[in-house]
């Protein structure tokens, strides 16, 4: 074949490709208001035109909790909005039917619950589904009750699983098996794409940033404690804590900065995002995360950290180590530990070379694993993989019939 036939195959081949319908997909997915890291990657990858060009992409917003405070609270407003989110999806899989559903489940609280009734209607009407597991959970929720151990093991019965990472197989273990499981970490694109990062000044007093939601268990006590550690020491610094309040009233945590003898060093810039959180990405010198969430497993806070050529101060929590590259883009100590923390801090305080190399090792590995656009095709992989197997096994499809009603019908894909 000559060069001018082979173009004219790949351009039949193109065209073929474009004519060629796609593979319908509903992605059930929670998307900010509230802006917390699973919702803000769920919103990235249902507007991802990787997926869209490949994949017949519908999204269902679910969202049952309209604020952080809102999230583990019971509320009859949730109910009225859970019961909306049922007629949604049955519209959506009846009138857009998919070849598979991905739907972040959660793993906690009423949350969990109202997850429950939605991937009931999926399974109900016989739909291939693949849960998306973004928090730990699942072991404490069974461990609940007979109930809540019967009403795990039947939610990922017959279920494809996608974890962040095999360090939290544990989490599901019994309820699923190997051949259920992918694993996708999480990515995030480049906030520094566009821009030339500076090079960070030799301070005398660096700048220590936290970011996150004021919940005590992602650290911001933890770290006031190394804090006041290190100006026992005699350690310069200076730090600054960046979030939406949580769980920590606002007026506890300014009182217990007082009462360490912190005002001096540490201020509270309340929640940043966009070009504002840039900034502080930008001014600060070391990125201290010392969490030890429950349900904690691939902080993306950290991977963008990371872009910004930060060096990290974290937990060795659940999939972190898998984040961070001990000793060479950052330091990982025991959670609840405020002198590991000091000590890890104080040697990045007292070094600048030392923050610099180190911060240079984090951009670079979050060049080389987390960018987003992997992220991207390796979803795009794993569902073809499903399609592909859903399509070789016997399943239920709801379809409309002549007179406008609902039938179900049960067959094979041709293989």
């Amino acid at each position: 074949m000559n060069r001018s036939d082979q173009a004219a195959s790949a351009k039949r081949c193109r065209k073929e490709q474009e004519i060629m319908p796609k593979h319908a997909v509903l992605m059930m997915v929670q998307l900010p208001p509230p802006a917390h890291g699973a919702a803000i990657t769920n919103q990235r990858l249902a507007s991802s035109r990787r997926i869209r060009d490949e994949f017949d992409l519908n999204v269902l917003p679910v969202q049952l909790a309209r604020s952080i405070d809102d999230t583990n609270r019971f509320a009859l407003s949730k109910i009225i909005r859970l019961s909306g989110h049922v007629v949604r999806l049955l519209f959506a899989l009846v009138f857009r039917p998919p070849g598979v559903v991905l739907y972040t489940l959660p793993s906690t609280g009423y949350a969990y619950l109202g997850g429950i009734v939605l991937l009931g209607v999926v399974k109900g009407l016989g739909f291939p589904h693949i849960l998306q597991m973004r928090c730990r959970g699942i072991r404490r929720t069974a461990e609940r009750s007979a109930l809540h151990r019967a009403l795990c093991r039947w939610a990922f019965s017959k279920a494809w699983v996608i974890l962040l990472s095999p360090r939290v197989f544990d989490d599901v273990s019994e309820f699923v098996r190997d051949e259920q499981v992918y694993y996708l970490p999480d990515a995030l694109p480049d906030p520094c794409r566009e821009i030339r990062l500076p090079d960070r000044p030799a301070r005398r007093i660096p700048h220590i940033l936290f970011l996150s939601h004021l919940f005590e268990t992602k650290g911001p006590l933890v770290l006031l404690s190394a804090l006041e550690i290190l100006k026992r020491r005699g350690v310069p610094f200076r730090a600054t804590f960046v979030g939406e309040p949580g769980d920590i009233a606002l007026q506890v945590f300014r009182e217990r900065i007082d009462a360490l003898g912190l005002s001096e060093e540490v201020r509270y810039a309340g929640p940043a995002y966009g070009a504002r959180k840039a900034e502080f990405m930008l001014d600060a010198d070391i990125f201290a995360f010392p969490t030890f969430y429950p349900q904690e497993v691939f902080p993306g806070v950290l991977l963008e950290a990371m872009a910004y050529s930060l060096p990290l101060v974290t937990t060795g929590e659940a999939a972190i180590p898998e984040i961070v590259d001990e000793g060479s883009s950052g330091y990982m100590v025991a959670a609840r530990d405020a002198g590991a923390l000091a000590d890890a801090l104080e040697k990045l305080a007292r070094n600048p070379d030392l923050r610099q190399r180190l911060g240079r090792a984090a951009r670079a590995r979050f060049l080389a694993r987390f960018q987003f656009d992997r992220c991207e095709s390796c979803l795009a992989e794993i569902l073809r993989d499903v399609l592909l197997r859903a399509a070789t096994a016997p399943v239920e499809r709801t379809t409309l019939n002549q007179a406008g009603g609902i039938s179900i019908t049960r067959h094979k894909a041709d293989t």
